[in-house]
């Protein structure tokens, strides 16, 4: 379907969240992700070309947000950011099994590194709008302070959302007055004592995503509680 741009949100210093507008409400489960296509100028040379994109917005509004970080951007990341109003892209969703319901559990745990957050922003976004009693803990970790996506909405939300706790980490911020360090096994058993029962999510750089999918296996957690998505 051809959507049009209706908002390009600064998010951070290198992160915007571009909106287009939906004429029926948007369909998919939060963490989703969909295709986009757009011309860019790849080599010098015009081309058409494809990407997916986690969804950060929840279903049943009349916009959908896909937010974009300047990581490796290239191209097509160039093209994303500087989308405005009025543009239109071929946008296409829903895609992926990266997801989550209330129904299929109610104690889950979401990991994030970098623009890794997005498909995890969408279900704390969809529990929290609808109220529903998931207990989220959220594990989120980037380089310094600055590039904490979605920062002061994630503290504004668990203000308000009692199911929610936050624990945000900086691996190279000297000025952070918060936790320090990459997520490690003794982060997960100080935050997640009752992790063998947990619903894991967790989504970043491929590495990332590997070294504490294969930290959680040998702590004893089933693979069926450990959903992964790799943002290369």
């Amino acid at each position: 379907m051809i959507l049009e741009v209706i908002d390009n949100i600064i998010e951070t210093h290198d992160t915007r969240t571009i909106r287009f507008k939906v004429v029926d409400k948007a369909d998919f489960k939060p963490g989703q992700f969909g295709m986009l296509t757009l011309g860019v100028i790849r080599d010098g040379k015009n081309k058409i070309e494809k990407k997916a994109y986690s969804i950060a917005s929840i279903p049943g509004k009349d916009f959908i947000d896909f937010t974009v970080k300047k990581h490796n951007l290239g191209p097509f990341g160039t093209s994303m950011q500087n989308l405005k109003p009025g543009d239109k892209v071929a946008v296409e969703f829903p895609y992926g099994l990266f997801f989550h319901l209330p129904e299929l559990g109610n104690n889950i745990v979401l990991i994030g590194a970098g623009s890794g957050i997005v498909p995890l922003m969408s279900i704390i976004r969809y529990n929290t709008g609808h109220n529903h009693p998931v207990k989220m803990r959220l594990i989120y970790t980037n380089k310094t302070e600055r590039d904490i996506i979605y920062h002061k909405e994630l503290l504004e939300i668990e203000k308000k959302n009692k199911n929610l706790k936050l624990y945000l980490t900086t691996t190279q911020d000297e000025g952070w007055h918060g936790n320090n360090g990459r997520i490690d096994e003794k982060i997960i058993r100080e935050l997640v004592p009752d992790y063998p029962s947990v619903l894991f999510y967790i989504c970043g750089p491929p590495k990332m995503v590997s070294e504490i999918q294969q930290m959680l296996i040998s702590l004893g957690v089933d693979r069926s509680k450990i959903k992964t998505e790799r943002f290369d």
